[in-house]
């Protein structure tokens, strides 16, 4: 389980975006809890294949329940909504808000938002914490916190140095082996 250590030792946006997802609630839970909010509880799933009935967190704002939604997705994975956020997930926190009385909610997701999701999350009173906003909290809680970017660039520059020493290792060991 994802713990509040775990929490503090993140440096990169690439160690949030590669989570479990049952992680990236228990990432959610710890950065509402920096935010402000109180009584942070990550929803239990009810079952091996059954859902959280569209909350993932249930937290309090000046004494108001608030319901949350945690998407973590990759925006570089080929499947993935052209790195943008499908409205569909703001509208169903909404439905679960109107089925339940819940007036707040609050969405988080490794994606950004469009206009259409801004609409939407607006007229249902659903604060929307993307890609961009978890980037600066986090930088604000742990200034040595790096963007997934120059983290993705460090990784890709090691990659390549590891396959031109394996090349030059080939190499030096086709000359030295006898024919």
């Amino acid at each position: 389980m994802f713990t509040r250590e775990d929490f503090q030792s993140i440096r990169a946006l690439d160690q949030i975006t590669t989570l479990h997802p049952k992680d990236f609630e228990w990432f959610c839970k710890f950065f509402l809890e920096q935010r402000g909010h109180q009584g942070v509880f990550v929803t239990q799933k009810h079952g091996r294949y059954r859902g959280d009935h569209g909350v993932d967190t249930t937290s309090f704002v000046n004494g108001e329940k608030v319901y949350g939604q945690c998407k973590r997705w990759n925006p570089n994975f080929w499947g993935c909504f052209n790195g943008r956020f499908p409205v569909r997930v703001v509208r169903e926190l909404g439905g679960c808000m109107l089925r339940d009385g819940v007036k707040k909610g609050v969405m988080l997701t490794t994606l950004e938002y469009d206009d259409t999701d801004k609409r939407e999350a607006t007229q249902m009173h659903i604060e929307l914490i993307g890609r961009q906003e978890i980037t600066s909290t986090m930088k604000v809680l742990m200034p040595t916190f790096r963007t997934g970017k120059r983290f993705g660039v460090l990784r890709m520059i090691g990659k390549i140095i590891l396959v031109l020493l394996k090349m030059l290792l080939r190499s030096i060991a086709e000359l030295v082996s006898p024919s």
